[in-house]
């Protein structure tokens, strides 16, 4: 297809078809070589040093629920090397009992990811090096099928290289594409799905639906905030205003609905208990949405950094004058790509007022505006490189720039930073101090996924004993033991606690992390 035709009738060719004839060929041209350099690296960026950071707490969730069988016991002293062995040996069960141990210990997330984690260990171990190996594969499938969303809603070979190319240097999956958790994934079933629902929808024949149901139903099953890519795949059918589409989808929606309904009854029993970490102040509406702009704005403005209100200010005039420039040029194609900004603001905002919580300022939570923004920045450049007006056409490779300058600057305090997050300076910073002490006996009621986070970094030789009951305990043993305590909620209350005869117990603040 080399046309791309709008609601008012008006043909805007495809940037191939207007280059032979337009003057701005050298713009093409740069254009060509900055997507296959920002391609190439961010391919390459994907699966370079994965194991330059320690293990993240919720990377230990993934392997906990890839090894479903391991269990820290209790009230035993054991090593942090054995501790750290048998979470990384990989466990060779069924595809079905897998499933079925997923089903009843599932916390916050669904199956697909840790299914395939499962197979991946299954040949490459459960290390996080290989996990995060894993990720990377899927972040490097999601580049390939952001060419085919691209191709496919603006019917140009150069849009589809443009949407690969601002996944490929997108800072969002750059970072997902390095951590054992599934948001990659959800964004590439997300991708995948969407360029099918397009197609179903031009074609609109029974072998595009069921492949549409097919990968609408895997992105369901890839993370619970899936409903809201449904809902915006939902809300463009019904504009498009053609009956038969319409009730095609409800058909398949109806499906995919009672398929997965299972699941998500089980993960709505078990996220009541684990998603206390997310309590925030905000109690307003407006605070929420305030909340989520920042978050918004790091799909096309992120050098991981605190975003000023100037950056979400200027962030939020680009997305606006994007979309707008973008109604004009394709119609009601584009409502695709505002649904899927739109639909998981709407579905995370009532819930994060009703129980106080902060989803909205989670990036990872907003998945599929990291697959809409890199859609409009690929279908402005696109058509901008088009255009008879100079500035518009030099504008073009300009954004190009921007955006690979931009990634680089973000690789560069990536590799920078040695800890993920804050949670895991205090992680870091505990280990420190506890492999001074070579005989140390850690003593430690945390959760099994922090113990293994903390084991991680920590001598093998180290002696460590998961308790359930309040260590105070066992202050009486008389030996040197590290007390690694949570109150509450490890992220705030997180301390170190040593105790000696002479001096009994103290809490002892960790030192400067040392990057």
């Amino acid at each position: 297809m080399t046309q791309v035709i709008s609601e008012t009738k008006t043909v805007e060719r495809a940037p191939e078809a207007a280059a032979a004839r337009a003057p701005n060929a050298w713009a093409q041209k740069i254009i060509y070589a900055l997507v296959a350099i920002g391609i190439v690296l961010g391919c390459v960026s994907r699966f370079a040093a994965v194991d330059f950071k320690p293990v993240w707490g919720d990377e230990s969730v993934t392997i906990l629920a890839v090894n479903t069988d391991m269990s820290i016991p209790a009230n035993k002293v054991t090593t942090a090397g054995e501790i750290i062995k048998e979470a990384y040996t990989p466990q060779r069960i069924s595809v079905t009992t897998n499933l079925s141990k997923l089903y009843k210990y599932s916390r916050e997330q669904l199956p697909l990811y840790y299914l395939g984690a499962n197979g991946w260990g299954d040949f490459f171990g459960t290390s996080p090096t290989a996990l995060r190996m894993y990720s990377s594969l899927i972040g490097a499938l999601t580049i390939a099928a952001m060419y085919f969303l691209g191709f496919e809603l603006f019917s140009s070979p150069l849009a589809g290289l443009l949407s690969a190319f601002f996944t490929a240097v997108s800072p969002f999956h750059f970072y997902y594409s390095r951590t054992a958790r599934p948001y990659e994934l959800f964004a590439l079933t997300t991708a995948f799905s969407t360029t099918l629902l397009l197609r179903a929808l031009r074609k609109s024949n029974f072998k595009t639906w069921a492949g549409y149901a097919m990968l609408a139903f895997a992105t369901m099953m890839s993370h619970a905030l899936s409903v809201a890519v449904l809902a915006a795949h939902g809300i463009t059918v019904v504009c498009r205003r053609k009956l038969s589409n319409t009730v095609s989808f409800a058909v398949t929606a109806i499906v995919i609905g009672l398929s997965a309904l299972p699941w998500y009854y089980q993960l709505n029993y078990h996220s009541t208990k684990y998603t206390g970490w997310l309590q925030g102040k905000q109690t307003t509406l407006i605070d929420h949405l305030l909340a989520s702009l920042p978050t918004i704005t790091t799909s096309i403005i992120d050098v991981f950094t605190n975003q000023s209100a100037l950056v979400v200010l200027w962030g939020m005039c680009l997305l606006t004058l994007m979309a707008i420039f973008l109604w004009k040029k394709l119609g009601s194609r584009s409502l695709v790509l505002l649904t899927l900004i739109f639909c998981p603001i709407a579905v995370l905002l009532p819930t994060d007022c009703t129980w106080h919580q902060q989803m909205l300022s989670l990036d990872r939570y907003l998945t599929p505006i990291f697959i809409a923004v890199p859609l409009m920045l690929a279908g402005t450049a696109a058509f901008l490189s088009l255009s008879k007006k100079t500035w518009q056409h030099i504008l073009a490779p300009v954004i190009c720039a921007a955006a690979l300058l931009q990634s680089g600057i973000f690789c560069n305090q990536y590799f920078s930073t040695k800890y993920w997050h804050q949670p895991d300076r205090w992680i870091g910073a505990v280990a420190q101090e506890i492999s001074k002490s070579p005989d140390a006996l850690v003593i430690t009621n945390e959760t099994q996924d922090q113990v293994i986070s903390l084991c991680s970094m920590l001598p093998a030789t180290v002696r460590v004993m998961r308790v359930d009951e309040t260590p105070a305990h066992y202050s009486n043993l008389g030996q040197e033991e590290f007390f690694y305590l949570k109150q509450r909620h490890f992220r705030q209350n997180a301390r170190l606690l040593h105790y000696s005869k002479t001096d009994g117990i103290q809490i002892i603040k960790p030192p400067p992390v040392t990057q």
